[in-house]
């Protein structure tokens, strides 16, 4: 095999270089008598070229006069130092100018950094010398050359390099370099403390090396000649042969800097030779343009980069030891496996056979086994081969690990050798043949081993050529770092992809490995040479086409190459156009073809996803995570409950002891609970973007790699001025940068935490029960609570991650459904529509949390085992078979929990069973209490009556303390605020006065079940359409209202908490755009200046006004604030089913409807005046009854007639309502006109308009109109 330690350029001799020279120089002989033909000044500019030509290719090794030009860096630098020196003497500063102002400055930007750098390093050495020569016996530092006695102790350069820091005027005005020496030099780690061959020096010189800084690698061998270096002590021939042959290339050079330096200056001339040949090969005339490595042997240094220079493959193996174990390195590379020849070799290699001798050739140089001491730390040989390994399972074990894969090719060979059962010699023969075929090219574990070294130097170049790329900076041409850049990218493709096969096919091996087939299997071995053969062929032919892709990409958009490659690597190559890149960006950018049908959802946009996540934002910093609090505190309380219940009814006294268990241990649970909750709280505080891709389904935001990409993107829009596209982006961005503040996000922080604590009590229980039915079962049923508590605190450890995410399936599941987190088939279809529609997002601001809401709410139904929808809680109360039963306990993630599973069906069923039970009795309550007139639904389903009800005091889904007759809404009392909701709609419906039950029915039910539904807090956004089942007219202007106030305004639920607290009383708004956005925001106008109170016409005082306490309680309280009272005189109003509020009040003189501030006052003075409320307590105790038994009347008589059939306005109570209240509001009119007598002039305007009309005079008409509008804008009340 070929030494990959020392290459062998043998084949690239002088007298071949010079044939391929002479073969160059025919070829342009031949080009220059063709110019013959043409004028004589063209002729002498071909032979002048010509000339040039011979120049630069007759001595290649004039690639010296490059490095010399980079070496002479270190001279002027250290010269640039004894100028600053100089320069400290006041008298002496001339000097120090004239050398800044005339000595040659090269304006290659490597070359600048290794000046710079010099002026500090050198002065720095040779001080270091100074003081430490003066400490040690001249007899000693004679055996060191001369210019190594620049080394000595930590303390000497310690010292010396404060002193040049502060002489050095690079040290004082280049902040840059001082961050690149202490980046790339360690300048703040002590020399010592690194072994002169550690990883971090690796990397330091590769970076170097590939930015074409030839000089300031040797500068940093020569640095650190005498640190400590890594000894290797040979555990095996192989090893003792290898190591003797680099211990003897050391000893043949004359003193140890010359070691350090000059082996790599050889193999970097060598390679840049054996470039050069690459070159003149491929392009012999020179069609593809200037090349550094033929048309240019001085100045470009860059451009002649080379790296993979000095391979060492058990240096290799160690350095991947010591990076793994975090010795001596802290930011390092291994040293290269392999060089640039091998690399070339396999990157070539046609088909399996041919790459499969190279990495065979490979892991023969890699697999000497040797022990090493570095920085006094002994380390095995096991070990150091261990890492290898390791390296394998980190690149190619993603699917199957790396030690499976060996165990299965083993199994392989097992079937094998067993198949003479099976087979006749001929067919053994085959299987034989097939399987050595299969092992040398797909299934070497050894060479695999190889693949991964070999991809790890290709992933090591990439990073740092790219480095060296930024280090070079904007203005220098990277042409040569590109070009190294894909060509170890495609190397590595190659592997990775290849590797991944051979694991795919491992795992197709298995399948039948377990299924005990050796038949098949053996069929199927004999089919996997040619396979591979055909896969790594056009894998190859792929790879290589796209290689070149890329470097036109580089050449051709360089101000997007970042975007593109980094838009292409997540794609995995599915972008592979530039045109298809723009098209992605503009999706990620789009907001009005986003915003409202997205036809690409794959694809979000970044701002509107920034700008719903802003809303979820907002709208959570309020009151949600109370409510959230509530709930689940609620439901892990109602959980345990639920089992205690169904087990104790159908009197199971073995699964009522284990529930007891199960949801026992508390104060414990409690304590884990508050522990996992701080946890969540501070990941979602310090990281929010990574709690937003791991958190709830409904909170999820953009994706940190898509901001990247755009990032870079930006850079390219912004180069070509395209600020359209900038302004969007930067929109994006913005909102991005606003979404991960942690202040806007304390909200959906507390949410995370409170998940914790639930995930955190599911994990006890579920570890709990697996502890009960594993002892019980190793016990013969003997309870050990010393034993099960000992295994669920170990099984409760094992619940989580690393990172603290839950991973207990069972656990999940479980918690999942108490924060309504769960999927199902409902909520993909209903995200898969939000998904294509963002506008509807304001409908469904949070679809799987609402239809989890709804479903739980269900299961406590005593009617769900017979629902109309085949819910979780119906499957379970079905299940009789054992294919249902294991259905159930898949779908609730039983089924692998560790769980007797017997016992696991038994526990759920129970649970249902009593949440029917406990709704039942919820049910029955609540009825009584609706019958009583103690408890409301959603009122009336026509949104107008309701709304005049509310103005009569009446308040929607509340119920009455019967203590304090206090009125407190129960929104939000999860999950048993819809079940109170539909008892009360039901009982309300069932006994109202007005109506027949039969009446509108379907009506009836869409609106009871809609606002049920709508009210929840998690379907709010739901609120306008509702209203527009209802026939609000005024939906609309609602929502867009409340679009624009969530979108555009933050801190939502904030605000509402200061809505109730400063302003909780209801105001009188128009059906306005601007009015409802005020409203929105009503605490900002607490007065009646620019929102009128809506006043109670009864006691003129605002409705839904509390005390500042009680305001100040309602705005925190998740649930049950307080409605205030409901009077005895006010719920008998309601009950008449009076709705005489229902008249449409218009102006008596201007016919205009009215406006809030008419409004305000006619209510404040038929209160003041009108006494209503006298009249209305004297007809309710008229003649001991009177009215309540003709009601009673009325509604037998009735039965199920219609209104229309049987209306209750012509009833002689509702007339007498009728007659009190127009009274009032008539008498409240004439006041108001006495107000203003602009009513007047404004009546009288609109008669003589309607008389123009009539006439036909249209142009007089259209100016009276005028002056009617001009005379309402100037009334003042």
């Amino acid at each position: 095999m070929p030494d990959l330690t020392s290459p062998d350029y043998s084949e690239f001799e002088i007298d071949s270089s010079a044939r391929e020279l002479q073969n160059f120089s025919k070829q342009q002989e031949l080009v220059q008598q063709q110019a013959a033909q043409n004028t004589a000044e063209a002729e002498a500019q071909k032979a002048g070229e010509l000339k040039e030509a011979e120049d630069e290719f007759s001595d290649v090794g004039d690639v010296v006069r490059g490095v010399a030009e980079t070496a002479l860096q270190p001279v002027l630098g250290t010269a640039d130092f004894v100028s600053d020196a100089v320069g400290l003497v006041p008298w002496l500063r001339p000097v120090d100018e004239w050398w800044d102002e005339n000595s040659y400055r090269s304006t290659h930007p490597g070359h600048k950094l290794l000046r710079d750098a010099s002026s500090l390093i050198v002065p720095t050495m040779v001080g270091g010398t100074a003081v430490v020569g003066s400490a040690k016996a001249a007899t000693a530092a004679m055996k060191i050359p001369t210019y190594a006695k620049t080394l000595g102790s930590v303390a000497a350069w310690t010292g010396v390099d404060t002193g040049v820091a502060m002489i050095s005027s690079h040290s004082k005005t280049d902040d840059n370099l001082a961050a690149s020496l202490n980046d790339w030099l360690g300048w703040d780690i002590p020399w010592a403390t690194r072994s002169s061959d550690s990883p971090d020096l690796r990397w330091k010189k590769n970076v170097f090396e590939a930015a074409g800084f030839a000089g300031g690698v040797e500068l940093l061998g020569a640095a650190f000649t005498f640190g400590r270096k890594a000894k290797l002590i040979p555990r095996d021939a192989a090893a003792d042969n290898a190591i003797k042959a680099r211990q003897a290339k050391q000893a043949s050079y004359s003193d140890p800097v010359a070691a350090a330096v000059e082996p790599r200056r050889e193999a970097r001339a060598a390679a840049q030779a054996d470039e050069a040949k690459e070159v003149l090969i491929k392009d012999p005339w020179g069609d593809e343009g200037y090349n550094a490595f033929v048309n240019d042997i001085g100045e470009d240094s860059a451009g002649r980069a080379v790296n993979d220079l000095e391979a060492d493959p058990l240096k290799a193996k160690l350095d991947q030891t010591l990076i793994q174990r975090n010795i001596d390195t802290t930011n390092g590379r291994m040293t290269s496996v392999a060089d640039e020849p091998f690399q070339r070799r396999l990157f070539n290699a046609i088909d399996g056979d041919e790459r499969a001798k190279a990495l065979n050739d490979l892991f023969t140089a890699i697999s000497p086994n040797f022990d090493a001491v570095v920085n006094r730390v002994k380390i095995p040989a096991e070990k150091i081969n261990q890492s290898v390994d390791n390296l394998v399972q980190a690149t190619f074990g993603k699917d199957i690990s790396f030690k499976e894969f060996e165990s299965l090719v083993d199994n392989m060979k097992s079937t094998v050798a067993g198949s003479f059962r099976l087979l006749d010699d001929e067919g053994f023969d085959v299987a034989a043949k097939a399987l050595k075929q299969s092992f040398d090219k797909i299934f070497d574990g050894d060479n695999m081993r190889a693949s991964a070294m070999m991809a790890q130097q290709a992933a090591d170049n990439v990073a740092d050529v790219s480095t060296a790329v930024l280090l070079l900076g904007e203005g220098a041409d990277t042409t040569r770092q590109m070009q190294i850049m894909f060509k170890k990218l495609a190397l590595l493709q190659d592997e990775v992809k290849i590797n991944n096969f051979i694991m795919s096919k491992a795992q197709e091996y298995k399948k039948f490995a377990s299924a005990g087939d050796d038949v098949g299997a053996l069929d199927w071995l004999t089919k996997q040479s040619d396979e591979f053969d055909k896969f790594v062929a056009f894998t190859k032919a792929k790879t290589k086409e796209s290689n070149s892709f890329w470097l036109k990409t580089a050449k051709e958009n360089p101000e997007y190459f970042r975007a593109f490659s980094m838009l292409y690597d997540k794609t995995n190559g599915d972008i592979d156009q530039i045109s298809k890149m723009h098209a992605w960006a503009l999706e990620k950018i789009g907001l009005i073809r986003k915003g409202i049908f997205d036809r690409n959802p794959e694809i979000p946009s970044i701002v509107v996803q920034g700008m719903q996540t802003a809303r979820i934002n907002s709208i959570l910093m309020g009151l949600a995570p109370g409510r959230a609090a509530l709930g689940n505190a609620t439901m892990i309380t109602l959980k345990p409950i639920s089992v205690f219940v169904g087990a104790k009814l159908a009197g199971d006294d073995a699964a009522l002891k284990r529930a007891m268990y199960v949801y026992g241990g508390v104060s414990e649970n409690i304590k884990r609970g508050y522990k996992v909750m701080q946890q969540e709280w501070h990941n979602a505080i310090k990281h929010p973007e990574e709690m937003g891709m791991r958190g709830r389904a409904d909170l999820k935001q953009a994706k940190i790699e898509d901001m990247e990409i755009l990032d870079a993107m930006a850079d390219g829009w912004r180069a070509n001025g395209e600020n359209g596209k900038l302004a969007m982006y930067n929109i994006g961005r913005g909102l991005t940068w606003w979404n991960n503040q942690s202040f806007t996000k304390l909200g959906t922080a507390a949410l995370y935490a409170l998940d914790g604590f639930l995930n955190s009590f599911m994990a006890s229980g579920t570890a709990r029960a697996k502890a009960w039915d594993t002892v019980l079962q190793s016990t013969n049923g003997a309870i050990d609570y010393g034993k099960m508590n000992k295994m669920q605190r170990e099984l409760y450890s094992q619940a989580f991650d690393a990172n603290g995410v839950l991973t207990d399936a069972a656990a999940k599941n479980a918690a999942s459904e108490l924060a309504l987190n769960l999927d199902n088939a409902v909520v993909q279809k209903l995200e898969a529509f939000l998904e294509h529609v963002p506008a509807a997002k304001g409908l469904f601001l949070f679809p799987r949390t609402g239809m989890n809401a709804l479903e739980l709410s269900w299961s406590y139904n005593p009617l769900s085992s017979l629902g109309p929808g085949i819910t979780r809680a119906r499957r379970v109360l079905d299940a009789v078979s054992a294919e249902d039963k294991i259905k159930v306990l898949k779908e609730h993630q039983l089924l692998d929990s560790g769980q007797d599973l017997d016992q696991a069906f038994q526990a759920l069923k129970y649970e249902y069973i009593g949440r029917q039970i406990m709704g039942a009795s919820v049910v029955t309550g609540v009825g009584i209490l609706a019958l009583e007139g103690s408890l409301t639904g959603n009122g009336p389903q026509d949104s107008g009556e309701k709304r005049r009800m509310m103005e009569m005091g009446w308040q929607p889904q509340s119920i009455r303390n019967p203590l304090t007759g206090q009125w407190h809404s129960y929104r939000g009392f999860e999950p048993f605020d819809k079940l109170f909701g539909m008892t009360a709609d039901v009982v309300y419906q069932s006994t109202r006065v007005d109506q027949a039950v039969t009446e509108d029915f379907f009506r009836k039910l869409s609106y009871s079940i809609s606002m049920n539904v709508t009210n929840s807090t998690f379907l709010s956004g739901m609120n306008p359409v509702a209203g527009l089942i209802a026939g609000d007219p005024g939906s609309w202007n609602r929502f867009l209202a409340q679009q624009t106030d969530q979108l555009v305004i933050p801190f939502r639920g904030i605000r509402s908490i200061l809505n109730n607290a400063i302003t909780p009383q209801l105001k009188d708004v128009e059906n306005d755009y601007w009015a409802y956005m005020k409203n929105a925001n009503k605490f900002l106008f607490p007065g009646n200046d620019n929102l009128k109170n809506l006043m109670d016409v009864y006691t003129g005082k605002p409705i839904k006004y509390f005390e500042p306490l009680t305001a100040a309680a309602n705005s925190v309280l998740p649930t049950f604030k307080s409605n205030g009272g409901g009077e005895h005189w006010r719920q008998w109003l309601l009950s008449t089913g009076w709705d005489g509020l229902q008249t449409t009040r218009r102006n008596k003189i201007t016919k205009e409807p009215l406006k809030p501030s008419e409004r305000y006052f006619i209510n404040n003075w038929i209160a003041k005046n009108a006494d209503l409320k006298g009249q209305i307590i004297s007809l309710m105790k008229e003649d001991d009854g009177y009215w309540n038994k003709q009601l009673r009347l009325y509604v037998k008589k009735r039965g199920l007639k219609s209104q229309s059939e049987y209306p209750i306005k012509q009833f002689f109570l509702h007339r007498e309502l009728d007659r009190i209240h127009d009274e009032a509001f008539d008498a409240a009119w004439d006041a108001l006109e006495a107000t203003n007598f602009r009513f007047t002039d404004i009546g009288r305007e609109k008669n003589y308009r309607d008389w123009q009309l009539r006439r036909g005079e249209l142009g007089a008409a259209e100016q009276t109109t005028k002056e009617v509008k001009r005379l309402l804008n100037e009334t003042r009340y």
